[in-house]
């Protein structure tokens, strides 16, 4: 009875924090890259919007957004595509909820696994309740694109439930339950690769004594956690593959592994801080604003102080270890020892991750106080928690409160203020766009999303041509790699000039179809026309065989092009 209460009081409490999801749509922050207006997404569930879940094929054409395809998690397009085969794309709310229903099951797995392994009821139902309602998890609940976190969030937890089952009862259905659902967590979210630690630690903590790391301990773990780590590590090289070759490498090979292992220490130290002082927050952060070095020391000279009083504490209160060490684990992925975004640091990769905390918060509180205050305290908790993620979850109404709050939360981030008056210029309001871009370019010169959105405002409302001209050569400029959008804008600029110059349509033409891998017909066809133009027949074959090639070609054009590469 009790544990049907307690979940009872999870379902009750989760649901009502984050409720007004209900009434949510699309945010114009990704959900229109992966689910709106991607045709893979947006179609529901048919052959070629699978094949293109698990391989990335192109089966109706490229995605209008690029970077979609950086992260391998076809179990989560899967989820997208089911949710607009049921509901309709037009039908947001009903997305909302059924990320809200993931959510809420994931925190009654996490409860029941911890209260297995904790063999502690209200330690267990404490740490799943922050789970449920902390205010760093309202961004992977309330914003669509994150189904990412909660669906794996799922997997992980029934993973270690099952997991542990199988270790009290040596049962092979359990066994194939957890290696199962292993392979759908890395499947929905690439992340989670980290499962296969995870259950070692599971095993240290079990056994009350922390053991002695050598390579016979390690090689023992590798050979027991191998069923567990072989679709892991198929998602990690498929990631791996798909991140190198898509819109990511670029900007990961600007940013060398040094730097980023120099900003490890600092980013850890303001995940934990933010976990305690869950505030201000929003969907982007920039660098802190002090000095990096002293920064980074500070942060180094914190962590050497927790690993210091772990290690001394680690056989008297295993807790302690346990939690550090599943928080660190949980980060590895995300921390930005690998490229995963422009964000400093970012909610959603806590999302897993404190859960560590709460742990040890939750044993420390509970086992070394008298009942009334740790339970006075864990109620006082609860409620803080709950306001501050029922606040937090108003921020992801609209496009407008996302990017309003972000200007305020971080007022030294160009991102909210760029997005912010990229909705403005989208709803046509080029007055109050116009001076919200140039405060982004304030803060950042080089804020190449800025330069081409008042690019696209001088071409569309201004009508000054040469002024749109000079911000997408900037924005060019300012990206890594050239930007594609304003490489369109100057090739479609050029094309429908009076006396368009072929030299300058096949230049801004080959540009772009080289950096987007020639996958976009009317590109290719207006390199090969200014080709064709310029006398160059020889050089316009092979691109038309890449057209060809090419799905969703309009037939009469591949003849039309074909015929006047005859006549030449």
């Amino acid at each position: 009875m009790r544990t049907a209460l307690s979940i009872l009081a999870l379902i009750l409490l989760t649901g009502g924090t984050f409720l007004a999801v209900k009434d949510y749509g699309y945010v114009d922050y990704d959900d229109p890259a992966y689910i709106s207006d991607n045709i893979y997404v947006n179609s529901g569930l048919d052959s070629k919007n699978l094949q293109w879940a698990l391989t990335h094929h192109h089966a109706k054409g490229p995605t209008s957004h690029p970077g979609v395809t950086n992260l391998y998690h076809p179990l989560t397009w899967i989820s997208h595509m089911t949710d607009v085969q049921l509901f309709g794309v037009n039908n947001p709310q009903a997305q909302h909820l059924v990320n809200l229903a993931i959510h809420i099951l994931s925190a009654i797995i996490a409860f029941l696994f911890l209260r297995l392994l904790l063999q502690d009821h209200w330690i267990a139902l404490f740490a799943a309740t922050l789970f449920a309602i902390h205010p760093l998890h309202v961004e992977s609940v309330a914003w669509l694109t994150e189904r990412k976190d909660t669906l794996s969030g799922l997997f992980f937890f029934a993973t270690l439930l099952t997991y542990l089952l199988y270790l009290q009862k040596k049962s092979l259905p359990l066994l194939i339950s957890s290696i199962a659902f292993c392979t759908l967590a890395a499947f929905s979210k690439p992340s989670v690769v980290i499962l296969p630690g995870i259950l070692t630690l599971i095993d240290i903590y079990r056994s009350k004594k922390f053991p002695e790391i050598n390579l016979a301990y390690l090689l023992d773990e590798l050979r027991s956690k191998l069923p567990w780590l072989a679709p892991c590590l198929l998602v990690a090289a498929l990631t791996f593959y798909f991140q190198s070759s898509g819109s990511h490498a670029a900007f990961s090979k600007d940013i060398s592994f040094l730097s980023r292992m120099n900003d490890l220490p600092t980013k850890l130290t303001y995940y934990v801080y933010r976990t305690f002082n869950p505030t201000s927050l929003t969907f982007h952060y920039v660098r802190p604003p002090f000095n990096p070095i002293l920064l980074q020391l500070i942060s180094i000279a914190f962590w050497a102080t927790i690993v210091a009083v772990t290690w001394l504490l680690r056989n008297k209160i295993n807790i302690l270890p346990f939690g550090i060490l599943w928080f660190l684990t949980c980060m590895i992925p995300v921390s930005g020892i690998v490229y995963v975004g422009t964000s400093f640091t970012a909610d959603r990769y806590t999302y897993l991750s404190i859960l560590g905390f709460f742990l040890i918060i939750a044993t420390l509180i509970k086992n070394h106080l008298p009942t009334p205050i740790w339970a006075s305290a864990f109620a006082l908790i609860t409620v803080a928690c709950t306001y501050l993620s029922f606040q937090q979850t108003k921020v992801w109404k609209d496009s407008y409160t996302l990017f309003e709050n972000a200007t305020k939360a971080q007022p030294r981030d160009p991102a909210g203020f760029t997005n912010l008056a990229t909705k403005y210029q989208v709803d046509k309001h080029y007055d109050k766009a116009d001076p919200i871009f140039k405060k982004a370019l304030q803060l950042n010169p080089k804020d190449y999303t800025s330069l081409h959105n008042l690019g696209v405002a001088q071409l569309n409302h201004h009508k000054d041509i040469p002024k749109a001209i000079d911000y997408f050569n900037q924005a060019n400029e300012a990206h890594a790699a050239e930007y594609p959008p304003s490489l369109r804008k100057l090739i479609e600029i050029e094309v429908r000039s009076p006396s368009p110059n072929s030299q300058n349509v096949h230049d801004l033409s080959h540009r772009y179809n080289k950096l987007t891998k020639y996958q976009h017909p009317p590109y290719l066809i207006f390199e090969i026309e200014a080709l064709l133009h310029l006398g160059q027949k020889q050089e316009a074959l092979p691109i038309f065989k890449k057209l060809q090639r090419l799905p969703n070609t309009s037939p009469q054009i591949l003849q039309k092009i074909g015929q006047a590469l005859e006549r030449r």
